[in-house]
């Protein structure tokens, strides 16, 4: 599975740095305002029934593959609106290039896996068609946690995959969680050096700041299947940040 064909993160995509923002009133860099605030509500997510399963090494193909299937069309709504407007929005054209795009990403896992059909209420994702027609800034809000939680998903596709192994499972990458591989840390600091070139106001930040949350509540929503509800037991506290 570790044959992903597409454009690699050296093929960074080189939009202009947008210098008509004003600065806001904190001086710490953007990214670390925004992962300051959104890793304060982080809990919720590793909390769920797919981050412990997963943790504890217990979550099963099949229920890896449901999960991506219930994922995929908010990756594939998220890119559309991005592609959309990333020739027009600085911190979408100098931070987003094609392989930051995720959505083809699930489809390289659920191909691998068999795929799945999703199950259980689709996720009202009318706040992300909101953000297209009204504050496309806020895409970038939604983007921010997507390419955050890959700190945390990296550790939980090696839990996976090694206890895949151990039952006979010859996949030994997820793509989707793990897209970057051993360059993820590397290239998460360079994401925020790429986002801190630009300067927003503190409205700006605030709302870049209520998509993340936003964003998350879904993630949390899609991770909450009622099959692994079921057999969740008392969560396990998993100190994790942005």
């Amino acid at each position: 599975m570790d044959n992903q064909q597409g454009i690699t993160e050296e093929g960074s995509a080189n939009g202009a740095v947008s210098s008509g923002y004003e600065s806001s009133n904190d001086g710490r860099p953007l990214s670390e305002r925004l992962a300051d605030e959104l890793t304060q509500i982080l809990g919720t997510y590793t909390a769920t029934p797919f981050v412990q399963a997963a943790m504890a090494g217990e979550l099963t193909p099949q229920q890896y593959a449901a999960w991506l299937a219930r994922q995929q069309r908010l990756q594939e709504r998220l890119d559309l609106h991005i592609v959309e407007h990333r020739s027009d929005v600085g911190l979408l054209s100098s931070t987003v290039n094609d392989f930051r795009l995720h959505a083809p990403h699930v489809r390289t896992d659920l191909d691998a896996l068999g795929g799945a059909s999703p199950s259980g209420p689709e996720p009202d994702l009318s706040f992300l068609t909101a953000a297209s027609e009204s504050e496309p800034l806020k895409l970038f809000g939604h983007h921010f946690v997507r390419e955050g939680l890959h700190n945390l998903h990296r550790y939980l596709a090696g839990k996976l995959v090694t206890a895949w192994k151990a039952q006979g499972s010859d996949i030994d990458r997820l793509w989707f969680l793990d897209p970057h591989g051993a360059g993820q840390r590397p290239l998460w600091a360079r994401f925020c050096r790429d986002t801190d070139k630009h300067r927003v106001t503190e409205h700006e930040r605030q709302a870049l700041c209520a998509a993340g949350k936003n964003f998350l509540a879904v993630v949390v929503q899609i991770s909450s299947p009622d099959d692994l509800v079921a057999k969740a037991g008392e969560p396990k506290r998993i100190p994790v940040s942005l």
